[in-house]
Order: structure tokens, then sequence, then C-alpha cells
């Protein structure tokens, strides 16, 4: 059986050793101007049985592969736990779909994917005094109001958010995909060339500077450029 890391355009010839799941080296398969990265003997039904840590230590190597594939070249990462019978599986397969994973992988050429993660202002501390009776219950009634209230407002300032979002991608054709709205926040995930990575950090911090959203200062980080795990 063959597990299956990343697909690449060729020629590609892997210029370190990378071990994989089974602790084996990964290898190349080439198939005509497709090359695929994968591992000889995974059993993938034995990882279905792993307990949850096991588990994630495997999901995490597998991110590990890709990213040790991914240097400023265009790939396709593979979810984990896909994998082929055989060779002759592995190569019908690249074979049958050489001309769509061919276009996807030009256009993802000097693109890679970033997680933009905008975070609001924490909210304000309110103490309840130590009185008991009606007093008490009657703070503990405004401060849940207040807490609501304050939930509401960044839920409504994370849609603004996500607005701006939409405008600023659909302007500069920018594909994206929003991860999370909430109360904690936005989680956006990019694609983006250098040159737009560098743009929308500086059209972020201009707007959290000089622009705040219904006055509050919001927070933004920015991942570093990673395979595009979304986008494929």
């Amino acid at each position: 059986m063959l597990y299956i890391y990343a697909i690449l355009l060729a020629p590609f010839q892997l210029s370190d050793t990378i071990i994989g799941l089974s602790n084996q080296p990964v290898q190349c398969f080439v198939a005509g101007q497709l090359v695929a990265i994968a591992e000889q003997g995974v059993d993938v039904s034995a990882l279905r049985q792993l307990p949850e840590s096991d588990l994630l230590e495997k999901v995490l190597r597998h991110d590990q592969v890709i990213t040790s594939l991914f240097r400023d070249r265009p790939l396709l990462p593979m979810r984990f736990g896909i994998a082929f019978v055989s060779e002759s599986a592995l190569y019908q397969y690249l074979q049958e779909n050489v001309q769509q994973l061919s276009d996807r992988l030009q256009f993802l050429a000097g693109k890679a994917e970033y997680t933009l993660e905008l975070t609001p202002p924490m909210p304000p501390r309110e103490t309840i005094s130590t009185a008991s009776g009606k007093s008490y219950l009657l703070a503990k009634k405004q401060q849940y109001a207040q807490q609501k209230n304050w939930s509401d407002r960044i839920r409504q300032e994370s849609l603004l958010w996500c607005d701006r979002l939409n405008q600023y991608c659909t302007k500069w054709q920018i594909p994206y995909q929003i991860a999370t709205i909430s109360d904690t926040g936005v989680k956006c995930h990019l694609l983006l060339t250098s040159e737009q990575y560098i743009a929308l950090s500086e059209s972020l911090e201009q707007t959290v500077k000089s622009q705040p959203v219904a006055g509050s200062f919001w927070q933004w980080q920015i991942s570093d450029p990673l395979p595009a795990y979304h986008f494929v």
C-alpha cells in the first residue's frame, strides 16, 4: 500500500531524506508531468485503531512531511489517511486526473496559504460585592446582562470585519475562507502571493490603528506561509 502526502509538478527530486509515518523514507513516483510523494508500508486500517494521542502524533507527522516538501514550490497536500493499494493504482489516478491536477498546481504557483486571526479587546472586568440577598442577585443579573451585551457587540463587530475582508478579497481577487466567526474573534484562511501578503498586512495595520471597528481596538495576527490545505 502507498500512503500519499502530496502531488507536485515534475521535475522534482527530494533533496533530503524525509521520514514518514512508518519510519520509512518517502519516495517520488513520477507519472509524466506529475510527481506523487508517497511512502510504502503504511497500514491505514491500523492508523484508525490507534489511541487518540498516538493518532494525533501521526497527524502531526503527516503535516511535517508536507511542510518539509513545501519550499516556495506549489504542491497539492493530501488529507491524512489517503493511500493507494498499489503503484499501478497510484499511476492510474495520476494519469486519469493529470489535467485537473496540473491546472490546480499551476493556479497555486507563487502562492501560499495564510491563516489570519482577528482578536477583539478583552471585556471589561466586573466585580460583584460580597453583599447578600437582593443586592447580590441584582448585581449578578446586571453582570449577566453586561456580559451578553458585550458578547453581542463583539459578534456584530466580527461580522463587520468579515464584510471588510470580503470586500478586500473580492477587489484583489484573493481566494479566502472564513473559518470561524464568534464573540472571540474571526479566523480566516487566505491564498496569497508574497506581494499580497505584504499589502494585506499593511492594510490591516492601518485599519486597526486608524479606523477601529465601532471604537474597539482589535488585534490581528497572520501565520507564516503554509501549504494550501484549504484550497486544493
